[in-house]
């Protein structure tokens, strides 16, 4: 929890602010979605190809970075996106654990 939220602070909070006040709202949002992708890519590396791509582009950049970027651009808050991955990295787990 302590990760997701200093992620969300970050790229959701203070990055996507700062791009906000220098580019049009959807350059802001595809660019803070396109920069969190780059570290998960690490993750996506040590999977199989095709997961792989599927979590860096489906999950990592899409779903976190350009939903969770519009939702913070649209609430200006981090929360929504915070508890929609929270929740989502939960589901993952325990579908993991049980198979």
């Amino acid at each position: 929890l302590v990760t997701l939220f200093a992620e969300e602070l970050f790229f959701r909070g203070w990055l996507l602010q700062v791009f906000l006040h220098r580019m049009n709202r959807t350059a802001a949002i595809f660019l803070q979605a396109a920069l969190f992708t780059l570290p998960q890519l690490l993750a996506a590396l040590v999977l199989p190809p095709l997961q792989g791509a599927v979590y860096a582009l489906v999950y990592s950049f899409l779903a976190v970075g350009v939903i969770g970027g519009w939702a913070a651009a649209r609430t200006n808050s981090i929360w929504p996106s915070l508890a929609a991955t929270t929740v989502s990295n939960v589901l993952f787990v325990v579908w993991a654990l049980a198979h």
